[in-house]
């Protein structure tokens, strides 16, 4: 499979985090003859080689941004019923303290990342096919 940088930037994260993201990598590239022909966009090992990257970086961002709104949506829950915060699993959970913290900063960082490399938009796209879309229109560009 072609990685290139992606390799990189898995090889920093932990082993379950970096399998999750290898696996929907996996799938994107055993879907991509199915999506490139579903966009009407020929294959080549550049575009793949960039549409499996961003695959990568994709299923990143959605593990970060879930997390991160599935916690926040939680903790503004447990306000409304006057709950400052939780504790799970030996953590405390509280708006802007600790790990809650630590997780709006990491996904700050990591939008501040891929707003910067000028790929948000297409690692937010609804579908692979949109994104891969947007990635062709892109490179026409």
């Amino acid at each position: 499979m072609a990685r290139g940088e992606l390799q990189i930037v898995l090889d920093q994260l932990p082993r379950p985090i970096r399998e999750t993201i290898e696996g929907y990598v996996d799938f994107a590239e055993e879907a991509s003859e199915e999506l490139f022909s579903e966009v009407g966009i020929a294959r080549t090992d550049d575009l793949m080689s960039e549409f499996l990257f961003l695959c990568g970086l994709r299923r990143l961002w959605s593990l970060v941004d879930a997390d991160y709104w599935i916690l926040d949506n939680s903790l503004a829950i447990t306000r409304e019923f006057g709950i400052g915060g939780v504790r799970a699993g030996g953590i405390d959970y509280a708006h802007g303290t600790g790990f809650v913290a630590q997780l709006a900063e990491l996904r700050g960082q990591l939008q501040a990342i891929l707003d910067q490399a000028d790929v948000l938009t297409l690692v937010r796209a609804q579908h692979l096919s949109e994104m891969l879309e947007m990635l062709s229109h892109r490179r026409q560009s």
